[in-house]
């Protein structure tokens, strides 16, 4: 099959995107998993404002940069032994959560859109999609539950919020050069 002219930037480099790619692509945004996650979205951002970080709901808007830092904050305080042992149950889900609430604010700040992609998956681990968040002024998809992994790993939100910057700079270049198709604006870059 011929190469699609789509690219995608892994690890500094592009990999073309095959016709093959695309249809996958297209029918993992079908699964039925992560069509019973799109349609939880409302409630779970609710339930992330509620219980696990009340301190969003006392935000002018809890879905910019300083929600996404007390996201991070506070997933760093109930989350203390996240390297330690692997999460399971409650503090699982409120993981979850927060990565939700990550995705929902570069969504929201960037004009992305939630999709179901196979990501780089840790060694040892089988490759398996993810809720991932495309926007259109950047090559790459932004990995929630990875970003939050990070700021749990290393104790801090510094990578978040490096990475909500950039994605933010980039996405206002992209309005300001006309919204270009994903190619062109590579170009232009």
């Amino acid at each position: 099959m011929a190469a699609n002219t789509t690219r995608e930037v892994t690890m500094g480099d592009f990999v073309a995107h095959t016709e093959q790619w695309h249809h996958e692509q297209a029918e993992r945004q079908r699964d039925p998993e992560f069509l019973a996650w799109l349609a939880a979205m409302d409630a779970e951002l609710d339930r992330l404002v509620r219980e696990d970080a009340p301190e969003l709901g006392k935000l002018d808007s809890p879905w910019t940069a300083e929600g996404l830092q007390v996201i991070a904050q506070t997933a760093l305080r109930q989350l203390p032994d996240f390297a330690a042992a692997p999460l399971a149950g409650e503090p699982f889900e409120r993981f979850q959560r927060f990565a939700r609430g990550i995705g929902h604010i570069f969504r929201t700040c960037c004009d992305g859109q939630w999709k179901y992609a196979v990501t780089v998956s840790l060694p040892g681990e089988a490759d398996r999609p993810v809720p991932v968040v495309e926007i259109a002024s950047s090559p790459v998809w932004f990995d929630p539950q990875t970003m939050l992994a990070y700021v749990l790993f290393d104790h801090t939100d510094t990578i978040l919020l490096d990475a909500f910057e950039h994605a933010t700079t980039d996405h206002r270049e992209w309005i300001a050069a006309g919204r270009p198709a994903p190619a062109e604006w590579l170009q232009l870059r």
